[in-house]
């Protein structure tokens, strides 16, 4: 830049290179400023596009790529991302260029490349769908007829794979999800990190990684949407523009995370993150921050009922909405957001007519959502939304018709076939609803029909924890029923996985809470057992049922020490492993001498230790010990008796 900007001042200023000049060096201070969000560097850039577009003879060869670029820096400036008329000009400008240069032209890959671009910054900025497909077909097309040495591909495929995961998740196409992941995947390879393109690169991954996680829910596409945040988030400086999206991105991955696992130090750094993308970013981009904001707050407050947290969700969750104005295409979003954080705070003192209002402002969205074209997503999201309001009303007061209300909508929502998380959320609702209906109505064809609901939505990919109380609705669903047999298989099931929900990357303290929302679990399943005539297996349920937390202990002592009989190098990292997490569980228990950071810290090596310990354990069964840390069979129970009492 030096060298440029020493060269320049040499040049007269009719010189046939200037305009190439200026153009090169306002292109690599509008990279600089991407890095670096200073407002000095972006004026120049403009300063010196703009010389020289006004100066590049018309009949130049360079003439139509120097306007071309200046369009281009003018789209992407923060003053035009807040006035979608510059970014319409863009386009415009873009298209009659591309018209200027068709097939066959040389011009024409990057004519459509510059119009592509033009049309995905425009989405980026105003969330309006309409044009993803336009601008998919012609991504595609420069992607296809680029030279495979072009210096701006990688930076093209990227573009490409960012608008596909969006059609995706519109279209609910893993098809397209998979093709956007693969492009960027096949662009990380011998990258060097110091690359501007490489926390693009990163930061798209994770954002369509996570796209599939929520149309899946695969554990492991979570998994690799936080790594690659952290990655993207670790690539660019505290002041860069990009930093701000980055931080929100992460925020959601991990508010994903806590709503799987329970980790609650997950959402409290998702909380932190999302108040620092909410103090750096700009323009319409404050809305969607505002909003995670508010969604974090909200799965908070239902963790700890802390009225404070109540209250600031609904501050900012009014305060997205108002900043997105009405007609704003992620609209329907924040309202749903601002309406789950009224209805978290119903339940707090003082604050009961908010429930009320939560009931109100979702009845209008959906019937607003039902009278217009829609997507079935949008349909499930309100409609489980404004069921569990209904329903909430219903448990404080026997109101039949706010039941009934909230059936017709679940029912509504989930009449297609085609299957998705929300669909399976929905289905879940509607199980409990017609729960509550049998409650008030004694009507057993009510409880057959929640049956079926809770059977329907058995994705296997579920969380664990919400896989555990789907298996405990159908169970005692059954049991209701009197159909022993389902309800031994459904509880048996709800069982086996609470050691999930208790699963050694979890505080001690988050362990805990997921394990006291399930009192009486296993004299359920102990009761289904014997009235299917099944005793023995009523045994094997007592057991692994009791006292998960102190077995998990006692089993990783005993198993070790036979282990370290036949194996005492396995056994030693394992107890490495196991000694460490619980130093971590131990460490700093005094609140007031904890901040988020070191939360944040020993979080992720509470992770990283639990990754490495459940890698170890399947080493362990890969080389014979089958039932290495598994359950003890009621054989083993009974031999156990034999000898006496059976006491941990």
């Amino acid at each position: 830049m030096a060298r440029l900007r020493s060269g320049l001042g040499a040049l007269p200023a009719t010189h046939e290179t200037r305009p190439m000049v200026l153009t090169t060096l306002a292109a690599m201070l509008h990279n600089q400023y991407l890095q670096r969000e200073d407002p000095a560097l972006l004026d120049e850039s403009a300063r010196l596009i703009d010389e020289a577009a006004a100066t590049v003879p018309p009949d130049s060869p360079l003439y139509a790529q120097i306007h071309a670029a200046r369009d281009m820096m003018s789209a992407a400036h923060p003053a035009s991302q807040n006035d979608p008329g510059k970014l319409d000009q863009a386009i415009a400008a873009a298209r009659a260029r591309l018209e200027a240069a068709p097939h066959g032209h040389p011009d024409h890959p990057q004519a459509v490349l510059q119009l592509g671009m033009a049309m995905a910054v425009r989405f980026s900025v105003t969330r309006v769908a309409d044009s993803l497909d336009e601008t998919t077909d012609l991504l595609r097309e420069a992607v296809a007829t680029a030279p495979p040495d072009w210096p701006q591909l990688p930076a093209l495929r990227t573009m490409l794979a960012s608008v596909l995961s969006e059609v995706a998740i519109r279209d609910g196409n893993l098809a397209e999800s998979a093709e956007a992941i693969d492009l960027l995947r096949a662009e990380l390879p011998g990258l060097d990190p110091k690359n501007p393109l490489a926390s693009v690169l990163h930061g798209s991954l994770a954002v369509a990684v996570w796209h599939r996680y929520v149309a899946t829910e695969e554990p492991g596409l979570l998994t690799e949407a936080i790594d690659e945040g952290r990655i993207a988030l670790g690539l660019v400086t505290g002041d860069s523009p990009a930093r701000a999206p980055l931080l929100h991105n992460l925020g959601n991955a991990l508010n994903d995370l806590y709503r799987r696992t329970g980790d609650l130090a997950a959402l409290d750094e998702a909380i932190t993150l999302s108040r620092r993308a909410e103090l750096t970013i700009s323009g319409a981009g404050r809305a969607i921050a505002m909003n995670s904001l508010a969604t974090s707050l909200i799965l908070r407050h239902q963790r700890t009922d802390d009225a404070d947290t109540a209250n600031e969700a609904v501050t900012w969750g009014r305060r997205a909405v108002e900043a997105a104005g009405k007609g704003h295409p992620d609209r329907l979003t924040y309202v749903v957001t601002l309406a789950q954080a009224l209805e978290a705070r119903s339940s707090c003192a003082g604050h009961q007519a908010d429930l009320q209002e939560t009931i109100d402002l979702l009845r209008q969205t959906a019937h607003v959502v039902a009278i217009r074209e829609h997507t079935d997503q949008d349909l499930q999201y309100v409609a489980n939304a404004l069921a569990s309001a209904l329903l909430k009303r219903s448990t404080s007061d026997p109101d039949l018709p706010a039941v009934e209300e909230a059936l017709s909508w679940l029912r509504r929502a989930t009449a297609g076939r085609a299957q998705s998380s929300a669909r399976d959320r929905c289905l879940g609702l509607l199980g409990k609803a017609l729960q509550r209906r049998y409650e008030l109505t004694r009507d057993r064809g009510a409880l057959a029909e929640a049956l079926a609901a809770f059977t329907a939505a058995a994705n296997p990919d579920l969380s664990p924890t919400l896989a555990v109380f789907r298996n405990v609705e159908r169970g005692r669903t059954s049991a209701a029923l009197l159909d022993w047999p389902l309800a031994l298989e459904a509880l048996g099931a709800a069982i086996e996985g609470l050691p999930l929900m208790a699963a050694r990357h979890l505080d001690r303290a988050d362990q805990e809470h997921a394990l006291t929302l399930l009192s009486g679990l296993a004299a359920d399943a102990a009761a289904a057992a014997l009235s299917a005539g099944r005793p023995d297996r009523a045994a094997e349920l007592l057991e692994r049922g009791r006292g998960v937390l102190l077995t998990q202990t006692l089993q990783t002592r005993g198993d070790l020490d036979e282990l370290g009989d036949r194996d005492p190098q396995l056994a030693a990292r394992l107890a490495a492993v196991r000694d460490q997490l619980d130093a971590v569980g131990r460490s700093e228990p005094d609140p007031a001498r904890r901040d988020q950071q070191s939360d944040d810290r020993r979080a992720g090596l509470r992770r990283r230790l639990a990754s490495e310990w459940d890698d170890l354990v399947a080493d362990v069964r890969g080389q014979g010990f089958d039932d290495f840390l598994r359950p003890t069979a009621l054989t083993d129970l009974t031999r156990i008796a034999d000898e006496g009492p059976v006491t941990p």
